[in-house]
């Protein structure tokens, strides 16, 4: 699977115009800063680090980045169904750095 969906991508800066897309980007790219994150995830704060990755969920899916998509998915559902989470968190990590690359690469 790819790392950005073209097609969505495609639609997103259609949607937007490219210079607020790339404004709007900007700030996507600060969110997957994980410092907070990972604060989170030493704390063991399963409900932070939940409406964390939600939040990247919502955010990757409207700019086509399936792949971070289905990683915060997954470390969603290791937070609701109270399974150790680091490993769905070390895969969305490094989703989130291929979104990352793959969008700095896009515009």
């Amino acid at each position: 699977m790819r790392t950005l969906d073209p097609v969505i991508f495609a639609e997103f800066l259609d949607t937007l115009g490219h210079e607020s897309a790339v404004i709007w980007i900007d700030k996507f790219l600060q969110t997957l800063d994980l410092v907070s994150l990972d604060r989170a995830v030493v704390e063991a704060d399963r409900s932070n680090v939940f409406e964390t990755a939600h939040l990247i969920t919502a955010r990757a899916g409207l700019l086509g980045c399936r792949c971070l998509v289905e990683a915060c998915v997954e470390l969603q559902r290791a937070c609701k169904t109270g399974v150790d989470f680091l490993k769905p968190y070390a895969t969305m990590c490094a989703a989130a750095a291929e979104a990352s690359l793959a969008l700095r690469n896009a515009l």
